[in-house]
């Protein structure tokens, strides 16, 4: 088929996106900086094609102006704490560590490739992502395939987890770091990313099995079992991969979404639920029960040996990272600044410790950003949700079950981010920057121009 200029665009657009997502999940969740650097490349070629498909073809803008000035405000306060002259640490005390790390001083902190690299350079990858998708998502047909590569990617992590379990060795020590965290951990090097991302990518799998459900009760597919059983055994490999990760947070977060996907899907009160809901209801408890029968017992270990001790170890780095806040109150310590900022303040109890994150996706942003950063990710956060709740919703991008099932995993992923690093790895922020431009896609107010 051929495309005229004007639509062939968006598709590559959309083809890069992909890529993006598929290259962020395979390399150890772009963590390091070859692999973000790549993706920031990529995001800034995204963002030319958009830019000149813009203004070449005099095309309006799909975000609505609310959410613009919204951005520029996050934008903003990100450049006022990248350029800040004093968002390199004010030391209290000797600072040669720096030289065992052979960490260089450069003052600002955004020169200094070693302190780049969650500053500015990694929020065009989310941030360009965001903008793309009501400009990518013409049609369902656009929907669903770039969540079953999604669904894709979260089943062979998966299947790889579960291979990681049961085999001695790595089958593809390739894909996998010698410093990474754990046996069962995918192609992540931490296990807690690697479960925050299948406890994601759950519920995502319920709700397109139920829209699929949907259509054959609806008469608009004809009914196929083969699908049905591949989105099941991919819901199956998901939740072993999870379980198997021993990640406390991941499993707590995975049962949380599945429980709040439930809810909300009864709550809607539809008759097609509950005569299918049985159906799910009993692949869920199945499921799950089955890979609580086989692992259960490890998980259940894993909480009581280590759990008291690791939350009081958490509560100690909240405590001094809150106190690396307060002596940095307006514009934070700068970005990427906190494992040098742990280094320098934390407590002499903490001893040799080293962190790159603390545990706490929000508290870290604060103390890199400070209040002002945060009060603009705020205003953005709540701008977002007033448009997608408030506004009307689009009669031809608008799919109820993925609706509610998208936005049950974005719940999963801040509620990780509360007890873990998930929002700090550059292959979650784009997934959650996906996932909410796809929300906004699916209300009218981001459709005016594609109408016109």
């Amino acid at each position: 088929m051929i495309f005229s200029i004007p639509e062939l665009f968006p598709k590559i657009v959309f083809a890069l996106l992909c890529l993006e997502v598929v290259f962020s999940s395979l390399f150890f969740g772009a963590v390091h900086s070859w692999a973000w650097s790549s993706l920031t490349i990529l995001s800034c070629l995204m963002m030319l094609l958009y830019w000149y498909d813009k203004t070449a073809f005099r095309k309006d803008s799909h975000i609505p102006k609310a959410m613009q000035w919204a951005l520029l405000a996050f934008l903003a306060s990100l450049l006022l704490s990248w350029w800040n002259p004093v968002s390199f640490i004010l030391s209290p005390r000797d600072a040669s560590w720096v030289k065992k790390e052979n960490i260089p001083l450069v003052f600002p902190g955004c020169l200094s490739p070693y302190h780049a690299r969650l500053a500015i350079y990694q929020w065009i990858i989310p941030i360009v992502a965001f903008l793309s998708m009501p400009y990518i998502l013409s049609s369902r047909k656009n929907i669903y395939l770039l969540f079953i590569i999604i669904i894709i990617i979260a089943t062979l992590q998966g299947i790889y987890g579960t291979m990681q379990y049961f085999f001695t060795e790595d089958p593809i020590p390739f894909f996998v770091r010698h410093d990474r965290e754990g046996k069962v951990t995918g192609t992540y090097i931490c296990r807690n990313t690697y479960s925050c991302f299948l406890a994601m990518a759950a519920p995502l799998i319920l709700g397109y099995i139920l829209d699929l459900l949907r259509q054959f009760h609806l008469g608009e597919k004809k009914y196929k079992i083969l699908s049905l059983f591949l989105l099941t055994s991919s819901f199956l490999f998901v939740i072993s991969g999870n379980f198997l990760s021993l990640s406390r947070g991941g499993i707590l977060c995975l049962i949380a979404g599945i429980a709040l996907w439930m809810i909300l899907m009864a709550s809607r009160k539809k008759t097609f639920f509950y005569c299918n809901g049985c159906f799910l209801v009993i692949i869920i408890s199945s499921l799950t029960g089955i890979c609580w029968y086989f692992f259960g017992y490890k998980i259940l270990q894993k909480f009581d040996d280590s759990a008291i001790l690791s939350l009081a170890g958490r509560w100690e780095i909240w405590k001094a990272s809150y106190q690396i806040w307060q002596n940095h109150f307006f514009f934070g310590v700068g970005g990427g600044n906190f494992f040098a900022a742990w280094e320098i303040h934390k407590p002499l109890s903490q001893g040799s410790l080293s962190l790159w994150y603390a545990h706490n996706d929000y508290l870290q942003f604060l103390v890199e950003y400070g209040i002002f950063g945060f009060l603009s990710l705020f205003y953005f956060i709540i701008t977002w949700v007033f448009l997608v709740f408030r506004q009307k919703k689009s009669s031809f991008l608008y799919i109820p079950d993925l609706f509610y099932s998208i936005l049950v995993s974005l719940c999963v992923i801040f509620l990780h981010g509360t007890m873990d690093f998930s929002l700090n790895i550059p292959g979650h922020r784009l997934l959650c920057a996906i996932l909410m431009g796809t929300l906004l896609s699916m209300t009218s107010c981001s459709q005016q121009s594609k109408k016109k």
